[in-house]
């Protein structure tokens, strides 16, 4: 998914093969099925041409080999490219410390930004910024995620810090390795400041079958459903007694929220534990059990009364509790 629409085609090379046909287009059964296709040197590359956007599309590689004069036929693979729209929210503040409202709010394409003079509103120097979004992944694999700023930056995905270097630097590169579903969406905030001179907040990943590259708008989409959780997803020794919290989706008329001990009853609920207005985003879960896991979703209801369903999150208590420096 999410390709990019100049994407050339490559391949390994099969063993013995000296000379390759490709076939290529919009229809798996003919692609599949076609012969007499485009016959090219060894060279394991090829370039379709200006794809369009929102498609998906399939090629066969054939390989003929030599010696033996046999010709291997290829399995069908395919991809999509890049749809138009998507983007992220991005909220720019005055100060470095993301207080007050903000000066400017617009959806941008990605977070790829590099600034030699004003970043926004007349702004140059102490400015903050704090990116959002819903992300999906292409393909399920492990993704390096990688913020490069100048200066301070930090990077949560579903409420889980990756990147934490809030300091003055130069250009400066910050990795964190995830894995990633294809299909699932994940709650993705990115928050940056320049204090002065040249500024820079980029956002990229890259992983075994995705060579490095911004994350573009398709893979993220401004911030519908709520995101951010805390407990973060996956966090253990969370509190006995903990307030769930979560930022709202943009356009949220009414939060629906679910919450329990089993993740497939959480998945499948409709009826909510609690519905609360779109400015409500806590809730008191009360005293809950030592070290058991527990499970929640939390889905925004539109104000023309769409549904977006969330993602089921995830947190264990503690077993323990601290009591005068004693567990």
């Amino acid at each position: 998914g999410f390709v990019d629409l100049n994407q050339d085609l490559s391949w390994q090379i099969g063993m013995g093969a000296v000379m390759h046909t490709i076939y290529f287009g919009t229809s798996l059964e003919t692609v599949r099925d076609a012969t007499g296709g485009t016959i090219m040197a060894v060279d394991p590359k090829h370039d379709p041409g200006s794809l369009a956007a929102g498609t998906t599309y399939y090629w066969r590689i054939d390989e003929f080999q030599y010696p033996g004069g046999i010709t291997h036929k290829g399995q069908v693979w395919s991809f999509t490219t890049l749809a138009p729209g998507g983007g992220v929210k991005a909220q720019y503040f005055a100060g470095v410390d993301l207080v007050g409202n903000p000066v400017l709010t617009r959806t941008e394409s990605a977070i790829n930004n590099t600034w030699a003079a004003e970043i926004v509103a007349g702004l140059s120097d102490k400015v903050s910024a704090r990116w959002t979004a819903d992300l999906e992944a292409p393909l399920t694999d492990k993704y390096t995620l990688i913020t490069r700023s100048d200066d301070g930056v930090r990077l949560w995905l579903d409420g889980r810090l990756l990147v934490n270097n809030w300091t003055v630097h130069t250009a400066a590169e910050n990795m964190a390795t995830v894995n990633l579903t294809a299909g699932e969406i994940y709650s993705l905030q990115m928050e940056w400041y320049d204090d002065a001179g040249t500024a820079v907040a980029q956002l990229s990943w890259q992983g075994p079958s995705l060579p490095r590259q911004i994350i573009p708008g398709g893979a993220l989409q401004p911030p519908r459903r709520a995101g951010t959780p805390a407990p973060a997803h996956g966090a253990v020794d969370a509190p006995q007694a903990p307030t769930l919290s979560w930022s709202v989706g943009d356009g949220a008329a009414q939060h629906h929220l679910y919450f329990g001990t089993d993740a497939a009853t959480i998945a499948q609920a409709s009826t909510p534990t609690a519905q609360q207005a779109p400015d409500n985003t806590t809730y008191d879960a009360g005293a809950l059990e030592w070290g058991r896991t527990y499970y929640w979703r939390v889905d925004e209801r539109q104000a023309d009364g769409t549904v977006l369903a969330g993602k089921v999150w995830s947190f264990t208590t503690s077993n323990y509790e601290v009591v005068e420096d004693f567990e």
